[in-house]
């Protein structure tokens, strides 16, 4: 099977400023245009997936290393890794490029080379975020801006899915 290019663009920014909900809505927007979309979500901290009792939990709860779930429709994987977290997004980017996906959608990884939207309170604070953030594709603040760019990047507004969906599509995003 041959391998589909992929779009990786992420979305940084403190916690509860609307990262997830505008993730949430541009998947609806580009999927209802045909295109394949995939998430992932940075966990800072470790996380839960499987719930205790299933089948899946208890081969996991017993050692297993590694646990797959799959369906007709589905699959799901919980891995153990004891590898960098580079290795992993790579897995799972080749993964996606072997499901024929075109966009993956991330939330966090400040710091990795993809490019990336970063989500400011104040236009004042593009300059501090330019110098934290590797890769910034754009800025999206709380509320309208009153200009439509700094430093030559764009500026949207977060509440504007259409837009920034529209700027995914025509901008010449890398392809890995």
């Amino acid at each position: 099977m041959q391998k589909q290019a992929i779009a990786i663009v992420g979305f940084v920014g403190r916690s509860g400023c609307g990262k997830t909900t505008l993730i949430c809505k541009l998947v609806a927007l580009l999927t209802s245009k045909g295109y394949k979309v995939g998430a992932l979500k940075h966990a800072h901290k470790g996380f839960q997936m499987d719930c205790p009792g299933k089948d899946s939990f208890k081969f996991k709860d017993s050692g297993a290393s590694s646990v797959c779930i799959i369906s007709e429709k589905q699959a799901a994987m919980i891995v153990d890794c004891e590898c960098s977290q580079q290795m992993i997004l790579n897995a799972f980017f080749d993964l996606m490029r072997s499901f024929r996906y075109h966009f993956i959608l991330i939330e966090g990884f400040k710091k990795d080379p993809f490019p990336k939207f970063c989500f400011i309170d104040r236009i004042e604070q593009g300059e501090e975020v330019l110098q934290e953030t590797d890769n910034c594709l754009g800025f999206i603040t709380e509320q309208r801006a009153p200009i439509s760019s700094y430093k030559n990047l764009p500026v949207f507004f977060r509440d504007d899915a259409s837009a920034i969906s529209s700027f995914l599509l025509d901008a010449r995003l890398p392809l890995l």
